[in-house]
């Protein structure tokens, strides 16, 4: 949850707009495959990861 501050915050400090869909979607992705998996995915900072892509 840390990062999707942290990704909000950067956001709103240059006032634009962001699809919040897309940074849930990755924030799911990343606590399923931490949990799950044991792997570290990043998809909330790299929208373009392979596993968020895929």
């Amino acid at each position: 949850v840390d990062v999707t501050v942290s990704v909000v915050e950067k956001h709103a400090d240059k006032n634009e707009m962001f699809d919040m869909y897309e940074l849930v979607q990755g924030l799911t992705l990343d606590v399923i495959a931490d949990c799950a998996l044991a792997m570290k995915t990043h998809c909330q900072e790299n929208p373009q990861d392979i596993f968020l892509i895929a």
